[in-house]
């Protein structure tokens, strides 16, 4: 497969694209209670080595919060055959992590190549490193789209690319099975192995705000899926 890059930079990488298993997950009631709490809160606990940079941002207005599981991609600027590969991975609850290399001249894909995994519903939504088209397919879906920008050029499709393997969003290393949570703040990763040690602190200090905030909080409409 890593002979199809040829054709656009006429050198013939030695490097095979690299398809990981399908990663280890957390419960989904563990996924839940780290939903309930918001990205400035998660953040001050997973820190900054964590939290993605503010570049990574809802791609359109009254985007929902979103919260999942990593599911990752590495492909080349522009180009989204592995991310049409990588939804044969997607289970339900998990998030599509692109690693676009912060390219956002063409788009990393659209709404369209998602079909087998958004009707039905299983995928949570994306955080793409680059950029992402099909704006208005997401707002009527409702379906999380963070990114750094949208843009309505499609790109080649040649590959190769690499599916669940640690990628780079925002400045963070997200490693396949990682939690996500983003909101209109920003977003965070929260590595799989010590999810359970940051809900325990979150909601801790989570006892401290109003019922009427945790009523907020535990009625998010994208929790549902989970």
């Amino acid at each position: 497969m890593a002979h199809l890059d040829v054709t656009l930079t006429g050198k013939l990488p030695v490097l095979e694209p690299v398809h990981g298993p399908r990663p280890e997950r957390c419960a989904p009631d563990l996924v839940r209670r780290l939903g309930r709490h918001t990205v400035a809160d998660l953040s001050d606990l997973v820190g900054r080595l964590h939290t993605m940079t503010s570049e990574i941002r809802p791609l359109y207005e009254g985007c929902p919060r979103l919260v999942g599981t990593a599911v990752t991609v590495r492909t080349p600027r522009g180009d989204n055959r592995a991310v049409r590969e990588a939804v044969d991975h997607i289970e339900d609850g998990d998030v599509l992590v692109v690693d676009a290399q912060g390219f956002t001249g063409w788009c990393s894909g659209g709404y369209g190549m998602l079909h087998p995994v958004t009707s039905p519903r299983t995928l949570a939504g994306l955080v793409v490193n680059g950029a992402y088209r099909d704006i208005d397919d997401f707002r009527r879906a409702a379906l999380p789209l963070y990114g750094i920008a949208p843009s309505p050029a499609t790109g080649p499709k040649l590959g190769p690319g690499d599916i669940n393997v640690p990628a780079s969003c925002g400045n963070v290393v997200v490693h396949p099975g990682d939690v996500i949570v983003a909101d209109a703040e920003g977003a965070v990763v929260i590595p799989r192995a010590q999810a359970g040690a940051v809900a325990r602190h979150a909601d801790a200090r989570g006892a401290g705000l109003t019922a009427a905030d945790r009523l907020e909080i535990s009625t998010l409409p994208q929790l549902t899926h989970l």
